[in-house]
């Protein structure tokens, strides 16, 4: 009796541990081996927890509670891939690089056909989630009014350097069919009697408390700023449907509006604020018209897939700017074609000493897989893209 008292419980215990294991799913995050980003490393975040960092050609497995999980990469408060886990089941996620001027992640659900298909993948260490996202969201408090804001000013001054929002714009984000683009545009002058050089971080105040990190592609460039010298920019934020802006927060980087002189480390500037905020109710959209030529997509809306490089050699130097040792990142704007030639390209940002006319060129020879429609069929679409130039150690 003893002896089938033992085995019992043995088999018991098993059969416990069996059913524990079965009660848990797993999710595979991968991202594919190129040549093109490989030192680009996004953090992945699961539940609001960072769970490794996509390195180029690695993967992950989670050992996930069934249920609802939110996943997201780049970003804690970045564009939600919502994942359902089933006991026994793997759920299959791909990091993807968008081709833009500042590199960007995304999710995408994929099957694991397509993960077998990748090859020498580097697995990295396996962890576990403990927490599952309710199904259900919770009611959500009416949304804070529009004029709850700590700022009712449309200018703000860093000392001599006059910041001012001019426009506000929305559209459909790239990144999930529940989020959008705020596009907030303003005017930066120098108002004073010497140069300036200067850089901001960029958020979004938001209802629900929400802040949101601006991407700053097109932001205004502030190097060797002029008396009296303007210009224009703009800061991108992708916020979750169903939130409304209500200011601008701009943090000054370094402290000072001042050109630092070679060699001369960095000052703070005391008398300068390093925090100011705008506030954009009422701004109009954009005037412009005909930002996006007629018959071409924007990447990543409307069911519109991404570009793909196929033959992108890098450019050439000039002779002045590597005498001068010159680097930087010269950002352009092109159109590529259903044929998947570069074409219509616009120099965004340039560093000079010929380097933009260099990059201009170089796109030109460029040749592309094009984007495709929800048809699947080839659609020309207008893209930010970067070339740096880098020199040789």
């Amino acid at each position: 009796m003893a002896h089938k008292a033992a085995i019992a419980i043995l088999l018991f215990v098993w059969c416990a541990r069996a059913n524990a294991q079965d009660q848990t799913g797993r999710i595979v995050f991968y991202r594919e081996s190129h040549f093109r980003n490989s030192d680009y490393k996004p953090p992945v975040f699961c539940d609001g927890v960072e769970l490794t960092r996509a390195v180029n050609g690695s993967y992950l497995e989670v050992t996930a509670p069934p249920g609802r999980h939110v996943c997201v990469v780049e970003s804690d408060r970045g564009p939600a891939t919502t994942i359902d886990v089933v006991p026994g089941s793997i759920a299959y996620l791909r990091v993807d690089i968008t081709p833009t001027i500042k590199r960007h992640a995304f999710l995408i659900t994929t099957t694991e056909a397509e993960f077998k298909q990748q090859k020498k993948l580097t697995p990295v260490a396996t962890t576990h989630l403990n927490t599952v996202v309710p199904a259900e969201p919770p009611t959500q408090t009416p949304p804070t009014a529009l004029t709850d804001t700590d700022s009712h000013e449309r200018t703000a001054n860093f000392g001599d350097l006059a910041v001012t929002t001019t426009n506000v714009d929305t559209g459909t984000a790239t990144s999930a069919p529940d989020r959008h683009e705020v596009t907030v545009s303003l005017t930066v002058r120098n108002t004073g009697k010497g140069v300036v050089c200067a850089s901001f971080n960029a958020k979004l105040k938001a209802t629900f408390g929400f802040e949101y990190l601006g991407i700053s592609s097109q932001a205004p460039s502030m190097q060797e700023m002029l008396p009296g010298e303007s210009m224009q920019g703009s800061y991108f934020f992708d916020v979750k449907d169903g939130v409304q802006p209500l200011e601008m927060i701009l943090e000054l980087r370094g402290g000072t509006i001042r050109c630092k002189a070679s060699g001369e480390a960095p000052l703070q500037d005391g008398s300068i604020p390093t925090e100011i905020r705008l506030d954009i109710h009422g701004l109009p959209g954009s005037s412009a018209k005909g930002s996006q030529p007629q018959g071409t997509f924007r990447p990543g809306a409307a069911g519109v897939g991404y570009p793909s490089c196929l033959f992108c050699p890098d450019p050439k130097y000039t002779a002045k700017a590597r005498d001068a040792k010159l680097e930087g990142i010269v950002q352009l704007k092109v159109i590529i074609g259903t044929d998947g030639n570069a074409t219509d390209i616009e120099i965004v940002k340039g560093v000079g000493l010929g380097l933009d006319e260099q990059a201009v060129n170089a796109v030109r020879t460029w040749r592309f897989k094009p984007a495709v429609g929800p048809n699947g069929d080839p659609v020309a679409t207008v893209v930010p893209i970067e070339v740096t130039f880098r020199m040789l150690k």
